[in-house]
């Protein structure tokens, strides 16, 4: 972490003391690494000592046969709160009682910032358990450690106890909106079979947790999607002639949802700055101050100029029954919500809280091959349904057609014949 973020470098090391038999081992590494922050896991908390060099025991899992310990740095940090906590046990758990707490997190002070993080020390279910187990108690655990503070730099070290299927595990980590980093090399040996990354840290990203991404999400879905089928349709009805079955008035009233969902994300992208503004997080404010400032500034206003100004051409009637016009728009929106993801992920990730991380996005060859690759696998797929499907659904037209109301042929009869029918003969004539 570094100065522009307001935190330091901090340095923190995840040990796993193998069921306490190298605690021997903690004074040399101390001595060694000069770590900020020490997390112990499998440490017999009775054991251990209260202070290991120039660090100090925060405090540790008070139940656990195998438990959790958090040091720090006493001429750094000042420790404020720190909690243990429960999380979903596994079989193995329940009748071994390795270890009732598997989290505990430890709210510092950094005095050389004057700022508020926590640190936890995480243990996930043993080897015997389900992956699906042990990513619904490191869920939890992110829950948790919001208790400590919420929208605090959060790191949460430990024993994942992950060996196979890391990418997944990482898609998860990512989609609930933090970041995941494995160690360098091979931590974990214990069995010849597995022999993979086990030791993780994850950490809250700013720019990806507000509650109006689901309607955002939503208006923005409609909002692409009509700009696609516009595009594509306007294209069909020249090529094909279908400007009777597809009429003007049909793409005006696209045009009219275009525009009303383009105003609703506008009003969401302006609401995104006013809650990081309002919510008084700090690296909430930076993360939408450097969208539209920072290096990636022309992603950012291309995609409100292609989203929110584009369509604001069609409250004039005129404009919005103009086939280049509303062709041209569409490309623009097209454009605009490729760039809005651009920005929602690249923006968020190229800046966390760590500037070792820090970077600008560059696309290699094989991005860019995969993304044209993308582009010619959905033409592709366009092309072969109206070869081999209809363009415009059969039924739906039969439906407004005049020959589909089965009474019509009648009443024409009816009318036709009404002056010339014979005079009905009365009884008995």
């Amino acid at each position: 972490m570094g100065e522009s973020s307001g935190i330091s470098v901090i340095r923190v090391i995840s040990y796993n003391l193998r069921k306490n038999h190298a605690s021997g081992e903690l004074g040399a590494l101390v001595h060694t690494f000069n770590p900020d922050v020490l997390c112990l896991q499998e440490c017999d908390t009775t054991d251990l000592p209260v202070d290991v060099g120039h660090l100090r025991l925060a405090d540790s899992t008070k139940r656990n046969r195998l438990g959790l310990a958090v040091y720090y740095r006493t001429d750094r940090f000042s420790a404020l709160e720190t909690q243990a906590f429960s999380l979903k046990k596994s079989l193995h758990d329940m009748v071994l009682k390795p270890a009732h707490e598997r989290l505990i997190g430890t709210r510092l002070v950094d005095h050389e910032t004057d700022r508020e993080l926590v640190v936890a020390s995480f243990h996930a279910a043993p080897l015997t358990a389900r992956n699906s187990l042990r990513r619904e108690q490191i869920r939890a655990a992110h829950e948790l450690l919001l208790t400590l503070g919420h929208g605090l730099p959060t790191l949460m070290v430990g024993d994942y106890n992950y060996p196979l299927f890391t990418n997944t595990l990482t898609q998860r980590v990512n989609e609930s909106g933090y970041d995941l980093s494995l160690s360098d090399r091979r931590t974990y040996t214990r069995y010849k079979f597995f022999r993979g990354h086990f030791d993780f840290a994850t950490s809250v990203i700013p720019g990806w947790h507000t509650t109006i991404f689901p309607p955002y999400f939503v208006a923005g879905a409609v909002f692409s999607g009509f700009a696609m089928v516009m595009t594509l349709m306007i294209i069909v009805r020249a090529v094909y002639g279908m400007e009777s079955v597809i009429t003007i008035k049909h793409l005006e009233l696209m045009n009219k949802i275009m525009l009303t969902t383009g105003s609703l994300v506008g009003y969401a992208y302006g609401m995104e700055f006013f809650i990081a503004y309002y919510s008084g997080n700090q690296y909430e404010r930076y993360v939408f101050f450097n969208r539209a400032t920072g290096p990636y500034w022309w992603a950012y206003w291309t995609m409100i100029t292609c989203n929110v100004i584009s369509p604001q051409l069609f409250w004039s009637k005129k404009l919005r029954t103009s086939i280049p016009v509303m062709f041209a728009v569409s490309i623009f929106i097209n454009i605009g919500m490729w760039f809005e993801r651009f920005v929602i992920i690249v923006t968020s990730l190229h800046r966390d809280f760590m500037p070792s991380s820090w970077g600008y996005y560059r696309p290699t060859a094989v991005d860019l091959c995969t993304y044209l690759g993308t582009l010619g696998l959905f033409f592709t797929l366009f092309l072969l349904f109206i070869r081999w499907v209809p363009m415009v659904a059969i039924a739906e037209v039969k439906g407004i057609l005049p020959q589909a109301d089965p009474h019509e042929g009648e009443h024409a009869y009816d009318d036709h014949h009404e002056g010339d029918a014979e005079p009905a003969l009365a009884p008995g004539e």
